[in-house]
């Protein structure tokens, strides 16, 4: 999992991944390229973070927040709030 930043991979319900000895689980799935088109999927983001403590956080540093955004990029062709009707009076917009 260290080798990819992102890996999608066919929802196995039940099968757990949180424990191997290495060479099984995710490289495995992955090295058949099974299709993922109208199948529920998993994505498996793999991330690290790199941060410079400051004098304050020193000797103990309390928290940090990492996460990550899936935003789409060219989903729509178009901005979709471009077909809401337009207001007929003014005492009808919001």
């Amino acid at each position: 999992m260290t080798c990819e930043v992102v890996i999608v991979t066919t929802d196995q319900q039940g099968t757990q991944f949180d424990q191997s000895a290495g060479g099984d689980g995710l490289p495995r799935w992955i090295a058949d390229d099974e299709p993922l088109v109208n199948q529920d999927v998993v994505v498996w983001y793999t991330f690290g973070i790199t941060h410079i403590p400051r004098p304050e956080e020193w000797p103990i540093m309390t928290a940090t927040h990492v996460g990550f955004r899936l935003i789409p990029g060219g989903f729509f062709a178009r901005n979709p709030a471009l077909d809401v009707p337009a207001c007929k009076t003014p005492a009808a917009c919001p």
